[in-house]
């Protein structure tokens, strides 16, 4: 029975997960609707407490797509579940358990697996009239996309535009980000060629955002690409809620070749024509629970172009040095020796094989492993690293496979105790005949160290290496040298006003440093303006790390704002800010992270409520208790935390 807009009557038992329902029971009654964009579900059958449903795959391969809204009359508990077996596919209930809205779809969270046993997940319903919104992923639909637009704009860095209609009459957008010229490289970046792969679209939403920005990286991006965007592919998909995958007798992403049935397919061959196209990235969500696909990983064809597994792979370490914490992990690469196909090909072996392209290749995004963070935020994120380790690509390398891994083996040296760093670092640096490569790198181990043994001008010599020798270092060589001398010259006391400033714009005109080494950098400037009692500048500086810092950053950097309008005198605003802290950070403990960050915000919080007068004893110490309870809590974090809460006692409730 497939469901569009239909009358649902099931039981609500209030007992736990699995368990059958008592005889006295609470029976109510549950209504579940499907019809809205990106909606599917077909229920099977009702019984008291449960409902059983299923993926309308609308004649479509197995899949694992559903989207639903339920709204019951009678709380109480409702168990969802869905079919035992279906071929080819081991869940339909992702890691992190259902996808939830209280919002009508304006917002998203994972429910957690701890309501989800097998093929079953249930929900405690609390009150009559709940709407909720269940779904196997973030619904990313076409109103999102609007949303994105309209809040962009009024950039002049982004056009929009109508790339073809699809077989329904939908207009399929297509974005375009900078212009053509002498040597500038076309680039196109494609989505959602299987509509239920929606995580993808935030990660690219993150990706668009940082490429049309007026940052270094912004700017550097546009002056050497032009990125034309479609990002969906299948819109008619989306929309009406189909899971894309498998559909009869292909679906987008196999239509690629002679004799394409869907007129997307057809624009974006044309496209790449017109445009001459030379780079190309499509992006993807695996299946739902196998170990491979619990983390990033690039698929494509390795042979062609000529050097694309070396880019490929190049590409995937840049990623991972700046991806985003309780990231996915990867991309691992996975290209695999792949012939030409005239028609039905995929979408990255049609571009592999086109004349003139440099590189080509899938990247799949996982929906939401187990101790990961996907959530809009990270996903977008992940978007920003992919756009800073595309900034720093070299596609103009002719032989980058043999050079990286000669390098990558060299680098691998450096391991173990200081003393070994130093004495692989000497070899190097005593050889006049050394590439001046592995000089720049072997000088930037040695600032390491020296900074690390307090020596910060012998530091900042061998970092000056690195940042003298325009031609051979590399951008994440160059960044790692201007971030540690940023921080040595703010830190030294002997540096004086001119010299901090000049240091810091040079950083802050680099395009290449990872958003970890910006909050590294305008943290410690932020520390050097605060000591001059300039708490204005200080307060600048503080704004802007809080802008490049993550998620786990966020209340520490707020509670520092906070205590630099104490400084200024504004009690009021340090207190408003505080709040902001507050609630920031007990959203993001509800749970607590099982790694360093749960006691890490923990202790932040209690710094938050300490600087709020109105805030109550239980509340620091239920805060605190988070972090001394906690499995990895360290003890200069214990022990802070006990400093900070005076005379009351965690142990003790009020």
């Amino acid at each position: 029975m497939k469901i569009k807009n239909l009358f649902v009557y099931a039981a609500l038992a209030s007992g736990m997960l699995g368990s059958s329902l008592h005889a006295d029971a609470a029976v109510g009654e549950i209504k579940i609707r499907s019809d809205f964009p990106g909606g599917n579900v077909v229920v099977q059958k009702i019984e008291a407490g449960k409902v059983q449903i299923a993926p309308d795959l609308r004649g479509g391969g197995a899949w694992f797509y559903w989207y639903f809204e339920a709204e019951v009359v009678q709380a109480g508990k409702v168990d969802f579940v869905f079919p035992e077996k279906m071929p080819g596919i081991t869940s339909l209930i992702g890691m992190q358990g259902p996808a939830l809205s209280l919002d009508c779809g304006k917002s998203w969270a994972w429910a957690g697996s701890e309501n989800v046993k097998d093929n079953m997940f249930s929900y405690d319903f609390e009150k009559v009239g709940q709407k909720v919104r269940f779904a196997v992923t973030f619904p990313y639909l076409q109103s999102d996309l609007e949303a994105f637009i309209k809040e962009n704009a009024g950039n002049k860095h982004l056009r929009s535009e109508i790339l073809t209609k699809s077989i329904k009459g939908r207009n399929v957008e297509m974005f375009q980000i900078g212009e053509p010229g002498p040597g500038v490289k076309a680039m196109l970046m494609t989505a959602r060629h299987h509509a239920c792969e929606s995580m993808v679209s935030f990660v690219l939403e993150g990706l668009i955002k940082s490429a049309v920005s007026d940052t270094p990286a912004g700017v550097k991006f546009r002056e050497k690409y032009v990125l034309y965007v479609v990002p969906f592919v299948d819109k008619d998909g989306v929309e009406e809620g189909d899971q894309g995958k498998d559909r009869k007798p292909h679906d987008h992403n196999r239509d690629y070749g002679k004799d394409s049935i869907f007129p997307e397919v057809d624009a974006i061959e044309s496209l790449a024509d017109s445009k001459k196209i030379q780079l190309f990235l499509d992006f993807h969500c695996p299946t739902l629970r196998m170990d491979i696909h619990q983390s990033m990983y690039f698929v494509g064809t390795k042979q062609t172009p000529a050097h694309n597994e070396a880019f490929v792979e190049e590409f995937a370490i840049l990623i991972n040095k700046g991806l985003p914490p309780k990231n996915p992990g990867g991309p691992r690469v996975m290209l695999q020796k792949r012939e030409p196909m005239e028609k039905g090909s995929n979408c990255n072996r049609y571009f592999s094989y086109k004349e003139g392209m440099i590189m080509a290749a899938t990247l799949e995004v996982p929906y939401a492993p187990l101790k990961t963070v996907m959530d809009v935020d990270n996903c977008r994120k992940i978007g920003e690293a992919i756009f800073n380790a595309w900034v720093k690509m070299d596609f103009n390398q002719t032989n980058p496979g043999e050079d990286r891994a000669k390098f990558m083996e060299f680098q691998k040296r450096f391991k173990g105790s200081p003393a070994n760093w130093e004495s692989v670092a000497g070899e190097i640096l005593n050889d006049d005949k050394s590439p001046a490569l592995y000089r720049i790198e072997a000088s930037n181990k040695m600032g390491y160290i020296r900074a690390r043994q307090n020596k910060y001008q012998e530091a900042a010599d061998f970092y000056l290496v690195a940042l003298k020798d325009a031609v051979n270092a590399t951008p994440d060589q160059k960044a790692t040298a201007l971030t540690q001398m940023s921080v040595i010259v703010c830190k030294d006391p002997g540096s004086t006003l001119e010299k901090v400033e000049k240091q810091l714009a040079e950083f802050l005109d680099f395009a290449y440093s990872s958003p970890s080494q910006q909050t590294e950098v305008l943290g410690v400037a932020s520390a050097f303006y605060e000591n001059k009692q300039n708490y204005e500048k200080a307060l600048q500086f503080a704004q802007k790390q809080l802008l490049a810092g993550t998620k786990y950053d966020t209340g520490r950097i707020l509670n520092k704002i906070a205590d630099l309008y104490d400084l200024m005198q504004q009690k009021d605003k340090a207190i408003e800010v505080r709040k902001e802290s507050v609630a920031h950070l007990r959203k993001n403990l509800n749970p607590v992270p099982v790694g360093i960050f749960g006691p890490m915000m923990a202790f932040d919080l209690v710094n938050a409520l300490n600087g709020i007068p109105s805030s109550s004893a239980e509340e620091k110490r239920e805060a605190a208790n988070m972090a001394l309870n906690h499995k990895v809590c360290p003890q200069n974090i214990k022990d802070a935390i006990l400093k900070s809460l005076g005379d009351i006692d965690p142990g003790k409730k009020d």
